[in-house]
């Protein structure tokens, strides 16, 4: 029987950081199946570092862009806690921007009161910080990592996780362990347009909804407003930090068009600048809407903004000299498994943390670069829960082999997963996006629905069926709930218009 201490689920900077906050006497297994999320976050992480700044000002605008129906308690542990956990970043060797004076950088990000979005690396914040930690993960003798990984079922026992069953080169395997995190990251991947890594399908959270654990706000997705069409790749982001030095959105006849629908322009929280952009490519039937930098110097924006700066020079595009072609894609996953404030779920020894959790702290729609520090501040105490709630618990025993509903499940190479997975993101995309109607997430729903009876079946003859059901699943559960709730923040329903 194959045991571990701790397992997490996941290798971006919420797994790592559980991973490095607890003692080096646990033996810990982490899990990878796809690139990280974290490593392509380029604005960084907001902490109140401005003498004119506070706390109870970065709450304000948090609870702002989450119109209010954030968890309160959670927003205030979040932001209270992020002087200590940027100290230990900083301990373990991140290099955070400076100033001349060698004060740490801050930029002003949609939707902050105040600049106090620091960054490491220019714009490679995300990579900066998990290059480091990666490192550090790598050379830690108690931290065995399975790559190519796939989750496949959690394994419970009277509402008790205790394992989980997984396939890796072609082998389906049983681990249990005595905590088990979920650090999965988010959904993004559903959708033909996206900011996210390939791979991040959300199928954790469908998982971990099948074993019992509970999920919220998944109707909440986050679409960020300027993403790049990259000529050789998928989209590229451009942060909004580039909105915070000034730079301007255009329509396609060059005219600024923020500036008549809020009072931030375009420093607005980003679920209204995406739908702004939205309604202004539904008008003007362009794809697209431009970033202006033009009145900008090209010498400070690429040393500001390098990584940027070269993927745009790659297609011809230069900083401070071109118009810049932006469009919403989908980002960032608000809702997800449910948690308290240490991570907890309501499933005994399963917790979850970053982007595939759900604690109420971003409320309706997430709050510019919150979304870092949550991976940090939440990880922290999961991990401070873990230890403080390991000693003596006994390895778990299950009377049932969890194998068996997937002994005679193929392992071998298929198109079936791709060709649903494509099926998926023309779904999400067409019916479920920044702009939703009551008609087409029924039609959506029906869609999803008939593929999933048809999968039912079949579910444990291949591991493509199984991650189908998986995909298809977790897409369901935002339908649903989208149909469920009214508009608020990130979530718009339009009213019904006729041809729908």
């Amino acid at each position: 029987m194959k045991t571990t201490d701790v397992l997490i689920i996941g290798t971006g900077l919420a797994g790592t950081y559980v991973a490095l906050n607890l003692p080096s006497n646990l033996d810990i297994t982490m899990m990878c199946h796809h690139s990280t999320n974290s490593t392509l976050a380029q604005g960084g992480i907001a902490i109140s570092l401005d003498q004119k700044d506070s706390f109870e000002a970065h709450i304000d605008d948090t609870l702002t862009a989450g119109r209010h129906t954030n968890n309160i308690e959670a927003v205030k542990t979040l932001i209270e806690s992020a002087p200590d956990q940027i100290h230990t970043l900083k301990k373990l060797g991140v290099e955070f921007d400076q100033d001349a004076k060698q004060n740490i950088r801050a930029t002003l990000e949609g939707g902050h009161s105040f600049p106090r979005v620091i960054h490491a690396g220019g714009d490679q914040t995300g990579q900066s910080v998990m290059s480091l930690l990666d490192r550090k993960i790598n050379s830690s003798d108690n931290i065995q990592i399975l790559r190519g990984a796939s989750l496949l079922e959690l394994v419970v026992h009277h509402q008790e996780a205790i394992g989980i069953v997984y396939e890796m080169d072609g082998t389906i395997q049983v681990l249990y362990a005595k905590h088990i995190v979920m650090a999965t990251g988010g959904l993004g991947d559903l959708y033909e347009h996206t900011t996210n890594q390939e791979g991040s399908t959300g199928e954790a959270i469908a998982i971990a909804a099948f074993a019992g654990a509970k999920c919220q706000d998944m109707r909440y997705i986050q679409f960020h407003p300027t993403a790049y069409k990259n000529k050789d790749k998928g989209y590229f982001l451009i942060t909004e930090a580039m909105r915070g030095v000034g730079a301007y959105l255009l329509d396609a006849h060059k005219n600024r068009f923020m500036d008549h629908i809020h009072p931030l322009k375009e420093l607005a929280p980003r679920d209204i600048v995406s739908k702004a952009i939205y309604d202004v490519i539904t008008s003007t039937h362009e794809p697209f809407v431009y970033l202006d930098t033009r009145h900008l110097k090209t010498a400070y924006l690429k040393e500001r903004f390098p990584n940027i700066y070269k993927t745009l020079e790659k297609d011809g595009l230069i900083l401070g000299v071109d118009l810049i072609p932006v469009t919403p894609v989908a980002h960032y996953t608000i809702g997800g498994i449910c948690t308290d404030l240490m991570g907890r779920t309501n499933l005994k020894h399963l917790y979850a943390c970053g982007e595939v959790a759900s604690t109420g702290v971003h409320g309706a729609n997430r709050l510019a670069s919150n979304s870092l520090l949550e991976c940090l501040v939440f990880g922290k105490n999961v991990a401070e829960h873990i230890v403080s709630h390991h000693e003596d618990l006994p390895l778990p025993s299950y009377s049932i082999n969890p194998l068996d509903p997937w002994k005679y499940t193929k392992t071998t190479a298929s198109q079936n997963y791709l060709v649903h997975k494509a099926y998926i993101q023309e779904i999400m995309t067409k019916h479920v996006g920044i702009v939703r109607y009551d008609s087409q997430l029924r039609l959506a729903k029906s869609k999803l629905t008939r593929l999933l009876h048809q999968l039912k079946k079949v579910r444990y003859d291949h591991i493509d069926h199984a991650k189908s059901y998986n995909l298809i699943s977790v897409s369901l559960m935002v339908v649903e709930d989208a149909l469920a709730h009214e508009s608020l923040g990130c979530h718009y329903k339009d009213i019904e218009k006729k041809g729908l």
